[in-house]
C-alpha cells in the first residue's frame, strides 16, 4: 500500500462529496490483507456505509485524457483496457495539481501476482491450471511458458502496440521526462494491475427518465461477464435489504470487473469479455478498500443516477470485516488476479468418510477453497487413448483419432473440461465432456458411423469397463503433470494450515516458505485434492462394473454347461462390455 496517512484521504473523500459513516466504518492494518475496513458497531441489513458521487470515480468517461488528444488519436488505443490505463498515468502524472492525487497515493505500489513473480517462483505452478498446453486438433502438443495464462507477454505486447505510439504521436503532451516517470512498462503492468484487482463495472444511468416506482426496471441487477474458469453471479438489489438511511428512489447493483487472462489484450482478441465498453469500468475510491473472502459477502454497491453507495446485504456485528467479494472464483483466479487465495472450511462430503483409520492424504485435507477447479484438456485423453490401443495399426488409428477430435471440436464441444466439488454431491462429479469424448474415442467403426448420422456426441454414462480404465488413465496422467506428489505438498505445510488437528501430517524440514511459495503450494493442494478425490470415485465405479461383469460371465458360463443359449446382453471380451442389455437382459 502507498504510503499516505488515512485522514488524509479521508478528508479528500469528503471535500470531494464522498459521504462516509465515521460512526459504523472503521479502517485497520492487516498483516496479510494490507488495509482492510471493519465496522465500529452493530450495523444492520441494509444499511449505507458511505456514498461515492459519480465523477469521482476514475474511469475513460471522468479522465480528461481523451478531449486531450482527439479521437483520432484516442481510437489508436482500440476497445481493451490501453485506454484505462492510459487515462490513469495522465491523471497520475498531474500529481498534487490532479483531481484524483490523494486517490493514487493510496493504491498499491507492488503487487503479489504471479505478473510479478521471479522463474523461479513461477516454476512452482508448473502443473496447475494457471501454466497451461496449448493444443489444437493434428497438432504436437505445445509447452507454453508459465507466463502465458498469466497475460504478461500479451500485456507487454498491448503497451509496445497501443500505448507507444500514441506517446510518441504527441510529443506535446507526453515529454520524455513524464513519460520516464509516468508513461513507463512497469507502470503501466502497476496500473493494470489495480485495475484488474479493485475495479468495478458502473454502467451509465440510463433511468432518469423513468419512474421510481417502476422497481422492475430500476432494481433490476445486471450478470457478471463469466471469466476462464467459466464462473458468474448476478447482483440483485432487494426491496427488504434497501432500508438506508436516506432511501434513494432506485438502486441498481453495479457489477465488480471480473476480467480474465486477455484483459490486457487489444481489441481483436478472441477473449471471454468480448463486447464490454471499457468505459463502464471504474475505478471506485473507497469501494475498492474492501477485501474480499469466499462465502462472507456482507456489503454490495449500488448506483443511483449522480453517486454509488455501499450497502450491507446482511447485518454485521461490531468488530467484523466489511467484505465485497469477487463471485468467490478458485484459487487460481484469486491468486493471478488479487495475489491472494484462501483458506476456509471445505465441504466435508468430498472426504471420504469410510477410509477410517487408513484415510489417504487427499481426504484429510479439510480447508482449501470450495470453489477451487482444476482443468483437464482434451488431448490427455487423446494421449491415454493412443496408450491404450498401443502396438495397433498406428497410421490409421491416428487417422480416426484425427478425424473424430476434428468432429469433435467443430461440433462446439469443449477441449477443456473442469473438474470442480459440488457441495450437494458426497463425491466429485465427473465433467460431462470428458466422458463423453472417451467413449467417442472407443466407439467402433460402426459406432462412429452411426454416430455422424445422428450428429450428437455420446451420453456422459459410465456403463463399461473400458471406459471406466480410460477415465482412470486420463486422471493419472494429469496427476503426471505436477512436479511434486500431493503427500509432499502437503508436508510443507503446517499440518493445521489445511487439515484436521486430528490427522497431522509430518512437515518436512527445510527453509522457511515465501508468500509466493505458499499460495502456489495451496493452489496444487486444492486442484490434487479434486483430482485424487475423481480418481478415486472413478476406481470405485470400476470395480463395480468389473465386479457386474464377473458376475455376468459366470452366470453365462452355467447356462451354458446347462446346454441354454448364451445369455444376450453384457459381453466381457478382453475387458471390453457391450451395455445394451444392462438394465433389460434378453434371454
Amino acid at each position: 500500500m502507498a504510503t499516505l496517512d488515512l485522514a488524509t484521504f479521508l478528508s479528500w473523500f469528503e471535500v470531494r462529496g464522498g459521504v462516509l459513516d465515521g460512526s459504523a466504518v472503521g479502517f485497520r492494518d492487516d498483516s496479510s490483507l494490507q488495509r482492510s475496513v471493519y465496522a465500529l458497531r452493530d450495523i444492520p441489513q441494509g444499511h449505507t456505509l458511505f456514498k461515492i458521487p459519480r465523477d469521482l470515480l476514475l474511469s475513460t468517461r471522468t479522465s480528461g485524457l481523451r478531449k486531450e488528444i482527439g479521437e483520432i488519436t484516442w481510437s489508436k488505443l482500440g476497445s481493451g483496457w490501453a485506454s484505462l490505463i492510459l487515462c490513469m498515468m495522465w491523471e497520475e502524472s498531474k500529481g498534487s495539481q490532479g483531481k484524483w492525487n490523494e486517490y493514487f497515493q493510496i493504491l498499491p505500489n507492488t503487487f503479489s501476482t504471479p505478473m510479478f513473480w521471479g522463474e523461479e517462483d513461477l516454476k512452482e505452478l508448473e502443473g496447475t491450471s494457471m501454466f497451461g498446453k496449448c493444443w489444437k486438433s493434428g497438432d504436437d502438443n505445445v509447452n507454453l511458458p508459465l507466463a502465458d495464462k498469466i497475460g504478461k507477454e500479451e500485456a507487454e505486447a498491448e503497451y509496445h502496440s497501443r500505448i507507444v505510439p500514441v506517446l510518441e504521436s504527441r510529443k506535446d503532451l507526453f515529454s520524455l521526462p513524464l513519460k520516464a516517470a509516468f508513461f513507463t512498462l512497469e507502470n503501466f503492468h502497476r496500473l493494470g494491475s489495480s485495475i484488474l484487482s479493485r475495479s468495478f463495472h458502473v454502467e451509465e444511468w440510463s433511468g432518469q427518465d423513468k419512474d421510481p416506482s417502476d422497481n422492475d426496471e430500476l432494481h433490476k441487477g445486471h450478470a457478471l461477464p463469466d471469466d476462464q474458469s467459466g464462473s458468474s453471479k448476478t447482483n440483485e438489489a432487494e426491496d427488504t435489504a434497501m432500508e438506508v438511511d436516506d432511501p434513494p428512489s432506485s438502486l441498481c447493483p453495479p457489477e465488480e470487473t471480473e476480467q480474465g487472462t486477455d484483459a490486457l489484450e487489444a481489441e481483436d482478441s478472441d477473449s471471454d469479455d468480448e463486447g464490454e465498453d471499457t468505459a463502464d469500468i471504474s475505478m471506485v475510491p473507497m469501494a475498492d478498500m474492501l477485501n474480499a473472502r469466499y462465502g462472507c459477502d456482507n456489503a454490495r454497491l449500488f448506483y443511483e443516477p449522480t453517486f454509488v453507495a455501499m450497502i450491507t446485504t446482511k447485518q454485521i456485528s461490531a468488530g467484523e470485516e466489511i467484505w465485497n467479494t469477487y463471485g468467490d472464483p478458485p484459487n487460481s483466479d484469486l491468486l493471478r488476479r488479487y495475489g491472494h487465495v484462501d483458506v476456509v472450511p471445505i465441504p466435508t462430503s468430498t472426504n471420504s468418510q469410510q477410509y477410517h483409520e487408513a484415510r489417504p492424504p487427499w481426504s484429510l485435507i479439510t480447508k482449501g477453497n470450495p470453489a477451487d477447479i482444476m482443468e483437464i484438456k482434451a488431448n490427455i485423453a487423446v494421449n491415454a487413448f493412443l496408450e491404450l490401443i498401443d502396438g495397433k495399426v498406428k497410421p490409421k488409428v491416428d487417422e480416426s483419432v484425427k478425424e473424430r477430435i476434428d468432429w469433435w471440436l467443430e461440433s462446439g464441444n469443449d477441449d477443456v473440461f473442469i473438474l470442480e466439488s459440488s457441495p450437494d454431491e458426497p463425491h466429485i462429479i465427473l465433467p460431462e465432456g470428458l466422458i463423453s469424448i472417451v467413449r467417442l474415442l472407443l466407439l467402433t467403426d460402426a459406432e462412429w458411423t452411426k454416430l455422424l448420422e445422428k450428429s450428437k456426441p455420446p451420453k456422459p454414462k459410465i456403463e463399461s469397463v473400458e471406459v471406466a480404465k480410460l477415465i482412470v488413465r486420463v486422471l493419472q496422467l494429469r496427476l503426471s503433470e505436477y512436479a511434486t506428489s500431493l503427500e509432499y505438498d502437503l508436508s510443507l505445510l503446517p499440518p493445521s494450515l489445511l487439515t484436521d488437528s486430528a490427522f497431522s501430517i509430518p512437515t518436512s524440514p527445510g527453509p522457511a516458505l515465501s508468500l509466493n511459495n505458499t499460495n502456489a503450494i495451496i493452489i496444487r493442494i486444492g486442484e490434487k485434492r479434486l483430482l485424487h478425490a475423481a480418481l478415486a470415485h472413478t476406481q470405485e465405479r470400476l470395480i463395480e462394473l468389473e465386479s457386474e461383469c464377473s458376475r455376468s460371465l459366470n452366470r453365462q458360463d452355467r447356462d451354458s454347461n446347462r446346454g441354454n443359449r448364451k445369455r444376450k446382453g453384457w459381453k466381457c471380451e478382453d475387458d471390453k462390455m457391450d451395455t445394451p442389455g444392462r438394465k433389460k437382459a434378453k434371454r
